[in-house]
Formats: C-alpha cells, structure tokens, sequence
C-alpha cells in the first residue's frame, strides 16, 4: 500500500479471553473478535492478503487471499468518453 513501509498495513489489539466457568484462572478458554476497518483508502488492483498472528506466532490457515479487480469499462454510447 503506498505511503506504509513494506506495503504493510499493522493492526494490533489487546484482548483478554475469559476462562471457562469454574474453571482456575489461566485456563485457555475460547473468544471472538471483530475488526471493522472504516473508512478504507481504495486499493489499487491486485492481490492481497490478510495475515494474522497472536505473540508473533503465524499460520498458513491464520491467512486469506483476495483479490481486488479493476473497476470495469463502461460502455459509452452516442458520444465520446468524458474525463
């Protein structure tokens, strides 16, 4: 993405996950998260990928790929294009 080093778009969140009831405190329980990012610049047409990591520590299916499709040429009819 231009204007951030190495195209890289940071994100980090503190979260606590609550342990499972009547269970001791520090047992591994399980939690959601949401992360809505908005507004967003455009990004310009290519292939992109979400990568997410908890203490450094990534997986391949921690990742998912999209891609970003140009906008599509409209049809002009009776007339030349504007702009």
């Amino acid at each position: 993405m231009d204007g951030i080093p190495g195209g890289v778009l940071r994100i980090a969140q503190t979260a606590n996950v609550p342990h499972p009831a009547g269970a001791a405190n520090g047992t591994p329980g399980y939690g959601n998260s949401l992360v809505e990012i908005l507004p967003t610049p455009p990004l310009a047409p290519g292939r992109y990928k979400w990568q997410v990591s908890f203490d450094g520590e990534t997986r391949e299916d921690w990742e998912a790929w999209f891609v970003v499709m140009p906008e599509p040429k409209l049809p002009v009819i009776g007339g030349t294009p504007q702009g």
